[in-house]
């Protein structure tokens, strides 16, 4: 009786395991499709590249100071 617990029990966790490779595989593997932005997206990326280049010029001029 106890052999057969142990067994479902490595069973199930080999299986948990394996299923969990194969998704960290597929997630690894998949091929990105990029998206350009339209309409407000746009708007809004650029704001953020304005935003993250100011403070990019911000950190320089502080640590070159």
């Amino acid at each position: 009786m106890r052999y057969s617990i142990m067994l479902q029990l490595v069973t199930t966790i080999s299986v948990i395991f394996i299923s969990g490779a194969a998704l960290f595989a597929w997630i690894q593997n998949r091929q990105i499709e990029p998206i350009e932005p339209t309409g407000e997206n746009r708007r809004f990326n650029h704001k953020l590249l304005l935003v993250d280049k100011n403070l990019f010029l911000q950190v320089n001029s502080q640590i070159n100071s």
